[in-house]
């Protein structure tokens, strides 16, 4: 399954609730600024990730549940704080995957009127190794290990209640992860009194530059040209691209909000952006983080995984099928058509039935 474009987190977590876009959603990185309301959205900060107005553009899907009288479930998903379904786990580092699925059997042990119909839930265990440890095998063995071992317990926790041919079960992937060991310095590209119009970078690890209010109205230009005269004069040293806004590549579906910024650099898979007053080109830059995200979404190394089984799911595939790949904007509403509810509008195209290979 191809994330959404950029394949970080919070963007991508919202897009396959709500099957639309980051720029349609409104949540365009991890980290970012709104001219509009003047503010910084931080993925780390309660501030953020609890405040409605950031996340209130479209419905996910358990409000579109609730629409139609369905109860809904949240355990620990990115936005779940802000647009609250109807029982919510609120998010917590410290929560194992298999404490994650008794949370789910809490509720499905419930009285049949009052227990939710849909549940989500997040783990971010493998995430978490990724960036530390990097994708080696090594690295992420033992979170995979934890939270397929996870995915088996729901599996027999549904079974023991008699419940495993009645639920449809849709494991999804946000993202994928690429080794990140190699660096450019931002600071070398741009001169000095560019940067000094420049506010906080967004979208790490992209470099989406965004001008001070007060810049002079070329500035977004002039570090376009710095970094295309880069790319001319260093090709073996220009390990990225770099696009104004209005012009990206439309299968990027990136340009249509004001939440984007103007300057969009987009590393190759690998590389990071990092500046010489944050990281000593001499130290090894021991900062960063062994694995990135946030790449082209359709590099190989960013690819996720999109795997379903239940009733519904072996009807439309009455045998095991290798889906052929497509944006995880059709999620949403796979979500809806095994719910038996209408989906809201969305940017999705195949109306629940995926194709195969």
């Amino acid at each position: 399954m191809y994330p959404s474009f950029p394949s970080l987190t919070f963007p991508n977590h919202w897009t396959l609730v709500t099957g639309v876009y980051p720029e349609t959603h409104g949540i365009v990185a991890n980290d970012f600024f709104d001219p509009v309301l003047g503010e910084t959205f931080r993925h780390s900060s309660l501030n953020s990730t609890t405040n409605a107005t950031w996340w209130t553009t479209v419905d996910p899907i358990w409000k579109t549940c609730q629409q139609h009288n369905r109860m809904s479930a949240t355990i620990m998903w990115p936005g779940s704080a802000a647009i609250e379904a109807d029982f919510v786990a609120d998010f917590n580092s410290t929560t194992m995957p298999m404490e994650k699925i008794d949370m789910v059997m809490e509720l499905i042990d419930l009285p049949y009127l009052k227990r939710p119909q849909f549940y989500s839930v997040y783990m971010h265990h493998v995430d978490t190794a990724g960036h530390v440890h990097g994708p080696s095998k090594d690295g992420v063995a033992t979170a995979v290990q934890q939270v397929d071992q996870a995915v088996g317990y729901l599996m027999e926790q549904l079974k023991a209640r008699n419940l495993d041919k009645h639920a449809n079960v849709v494991i999804v992937s946000d993202h994928g992860m690429a080794k990140t060991d190699k660096y450019m310095y931002y600071d070398d590209i741009l001169p000095g009194d560019l940067i000094d119009r420049l506010q906080h970078r967004e979208a790490w690890p992209l470099l989406d530059l965004r001008p001070l209010p007060d810049a002079p109205a070329n500035t977004s230009l002039q570090i376009f040209d710095a970094f295309h005269q880069f790319q001319q004069l260093h090709p073996d040293k220009a390990h990225y691209q770099v696009f104004l806004k209005e012009d990206i590549p439309e299968k990027f579906h990136y340009s249509h909000h004001d939440r984007i910024a103007p300057v969009i650099v987009l590393p190759d898979p690998g590389y990071a952006f990092v500046s010489h007053n944050l990281a000593d080109p001499t130290s090894g830059v021991p900062s960063q983080p062994a694995g990135m995200h946030g790449y082209d979404p359709f590099d190989e190394d960013m690819w996720a995984i999109f795997m379903a089984a239940g009733p519904k799911i072996d009807k439309a595939y009455p045998s095991s099928k290798r889906l052929a790949p497509f944006g995880n904007v059709e999620v949403y509403e796979v979500l809806t058509e095994l719910m038996n509810i209408n989906a809201n509008p969305n940017n999705g195209s195949f109306h629940g039935y995926l194709p195969t290979l």
